[in-house]
C-alpha cells in the first residue's frame, strides 16, 4: 500500500482503483520499491556506468528524491541516502510505471530522447538498424521510443532478468519471422561489441519485432479499393458508405465509371481490391486478376454483409505489399 501511496502522491492522475487494474504489472515493481527498506544484509552496490549517469540529468531523478521523503521517509521513520535514490532510480527506469507520469512533458521527453541517442549504447545500435532500415525512419519519434524501452532494459546488463509483460506471450510466432531473425541478428552483434553477458529474451525480441514491423507497415502506400459502375450516383454512395468504415491512411479509394472512362485503362491497376456489379466480374477478373488484383462483386443489398470481405481483401494485400517490401529490405 506504502508504493501505491508513493504513486498516487506523484501523479494527479491515478487513483488507486486505477491502481487495482494494473495490479499484475506493477507487482515486480512493487516488489522492488520494497527492497529499498527490506534489505537488511545486503548493502547495494551501482558500478559506475556514464549512461545511469546521464538518465540521472533528468527532472524524475529529483522528483524520486522528493517522493521518498515525502512517502516512504516520513511514514518509515528512516532516512535514505544517495544509494537508496539511485536504486529507487533503477528501479523506475527498468519497470513501466505511473510514478509522476503527469509530470512529462515534451520538452522532457525530447530530453530524454537525447540522451539514449546520444549518451548510451543505444548510439552504437542505430547505425546497425540505419543499414536496414534508413535514417528517417531510425530517427523517427517511433523507432526511437522503441529503441528507449529496449535500452531500459539494457541497464547495467539486467535483460535477462527482467520479466516482459504478459500480453506480449501473443507473439511468440514471430520468433520465425524473417524480421525477428533479422533483429536478433543486428541485436547480437551489438551485444558482442559491447560486452553484453547472455541472448536477449524472447520476449523483449519479439516486441521490438511488433513495434518495427508497424513502423514499416505506415510507410506503405495506401491500399486502392476501385469501385467500378455506370451510375455517378451507385459510386458516390458507395464511395461514401466505405469512407465511414475505412481509414483514409490504409486506403485510397477510387471510382471508375464504365460509361466516362476508359475500361483499358483498370488494365494498369496492381495489387488492389476491385469492386464492380456481379455482371462486371467476368470481365475485370480477365483484364484485372493476373496484376495481384482481387476482385468481388457488391450490390446496395450486400454491402453491409461484404464490408468484412472488403476489410480482409485490403488487409491481404497490404500483407503481400508488406512481404514484398520487407524481403527488399533484408535483401539489401
Amino acid at each position: 500500500m506504502l508504493v501505491r501511496d508513493f504513486m498516487t502522491a506523484s501523479n494527479a492522475h491515478m487513483t488507486q482503483d486505477l491502481l487495482g487494474l494494473m495490479e499484475e504489472e506493477l507487482l515486480f515493481f512493487e516488489f522492488l520499491v520494497i527492497l529499498t527498506w527490506k534489505r537488511h544484509i545486503f548493502r547495494l552496490f551501482l558500478p559506475a556506468s556514464r549512461q545511469f549517469d546521464a538518465l540521472k540529468k533528468l527532472f524524475i531523478y529529483q522528483l524520486i528524491h522528493n517522493y521518498s521523503e515525502q512517502v516512504f521517509e516520513h511514514r518509515l521513520q528512516i532516512k535514505f541516502d544517495k544509494v537508496d535514490y539511485d536504486y529507487l532510480f533503477l528501479v523506475y527506469c527498468t519497470r513501466n510505471s505511473p510514478f509522476a507520469g503527469d509530470k512529462w512533458t515534451p520538452e522532457h521527453n525530447n530530453a530524454l530522447a537525447k540522451i539514449v541517442i546520444n549518451e548510451t549504447d543505444i548510439a552504437t545500435l542505430l547505425p546497425l538498424f540505419e543499414r536496414f532500415l534508413d535514417s528517417t525512419l531510425v530517427f523517427s519519434e517511433f523507432f526511437i521510443t522503441s529503441m528507449i524501452e529496449l535500452f531500459r532494459k539494457f541497464l547495467y546488463n539486467l535483460q535477462q532478468l527482467l520479466p516482459e509483460n504478459c500480453l506480449i506471450d501473443r507473439y511468440l510466432n514471430e520468433e520465425c519471422s524473417p524480421l525477428y531473425i533479422k533483429n536478433r541478428e543486428l541485436l547480437s552483434k551489438w551485444m558482442a561489441e559491447l560486452g553484453y553477458v547472455g541472448e536477449i529474451s524472447p520476449k523483449h525480441l519479439n516486441l521490438l519485432t511488433v513495434q518495427i514491423r508497424q513502423l514499416l507497415k505506415n510507410q506503405l502506400a495506401p491500399a486502392s479499393v476501385v469501385l467500378c459502375s455506370n451510375n455517378d450516383a451507385n459510386l458516390l454512395m458507395f464511395k461514401s458508405w466505405l469512407h465511414q468504415h475505412l481509414s483514409e491512411k490504409s486506403t485510397r479509394i477510387i471510382s471508375f465509371n464504365f460509361n466516362t472512362e476508359d475500361v483499358e485503362l483498370l488494365k494498369n491497376m496492381e495489387n488492389a481490391v476491385i469492386i464492380a456489379d456481379k455482371k462486371y466480374i467476368p470481365l475485370l477478373k480477365k483484364m484485372c486478376a493476373p496484376n495481384n488484383n482481387i476482385i468481388f462483386d457488391l450490390a446496395v443489398y450486400t454491402k453491409e454483409y461484404r464490408l468484412q470481405h472488403v476489410c480482409e481483401a485490403i488487409a491481404m494485400q497490404r500483407q503481400q505489399v508488406y512481404h514484398r517490401f520487407i524481403s527488399t529490405r533484408l535483401d539489401a
